[in-house]
């Protein structure tokens, strides 16, 4: 039986990448991600999952990176990345963690999607 009052006091992380924390959540690189072509047709570009809103991880190099993020994330079921092209330098290079996808609005430079393409 799994408890889940169970209260984590210290963590390591041993590679070259280190997770990053949000809320409570550790996060880090998705190591079960199969090999070979991604499911892009999963994705929205241009397109901005508005609200739901769960967290923000600044500096993600790519959309996918931002989907693997989104996998060890929990509670996370959509994201979106805002990638070199967003026309807010600030928010450049953006994960934005969703608990949904409701909502959608035109966005240059992002580009939503789920937790998992199927």
């Amino acid at each position: 039986m799994r408890s889940t009052n169970i209260v984590c006091k210290i963590f390591f992380w041993i590679s070259e990448v280190s997770p990053m924390i949000i809320r409570g959540t550790t996060i880090g690189p998705n190591f079960n991600r199969p090999e070979g072509k991604l499911y892009k047709n999963c994705f929205h570009e241009n397109t901005h999952y508005f609200g739901n809103d769960m967290g923000l991880v600044p500096d993600v190099e790519s959309v996918w990176a931002c989907q693997d993020i989104c996998q060890t994330s929990m509670g996370c079921r959509h994201f979106t990345y805002n990638g070199k092209d967003h026309p807010f330098d600030r928010h450049r290079f953006e994960c934005i963690l969703k608990t949904g996808s409701i909502d959608t609005m035109d966005m240059n430079g992002a580009t939503s999607g789920p937790k998992m393409c199927s």
